[in-house]
């Protein structure tokens, strides 16, 4: 697929979404959101964060980190609270 395609299915794909969320007031949504739930669901299913980074194309882990957000539970559960 060209990079020009890509460029415009990523377009229409916004524009959809913003007329849908647009019709049922939905607001604070984006392609992105479904990148950061898709990040954290891998990430709590416990895929290693190396494979989750090649998945999304992030270049570093550090990038990668931004879309990780433990919960309290978690944070809790690690120090045996």
């Amino acid at each position: 697929m060209a990079i020009d395609n890509i460029t415009n299915e990523s377009t229409g794909s916004r524009k959809a979404l913003r007329q849908t969320c647009s019709r049922i007031a939905l607001e604070g949504v984006s392609l992105h959101s479904f990148r950061r739930t898709a990040v954290q669901d891998a990430v709590d299913r416990g895929l290693p964060l190396h494979v989750v980074q090649a998945l999304t194309g992030h270049k570093s882990l550090a990038s990668l980190g931004g879309y990780v957000q433990p919960s309290d539970s978690q944070v809790l559960a690690a120090i045996g609270a």
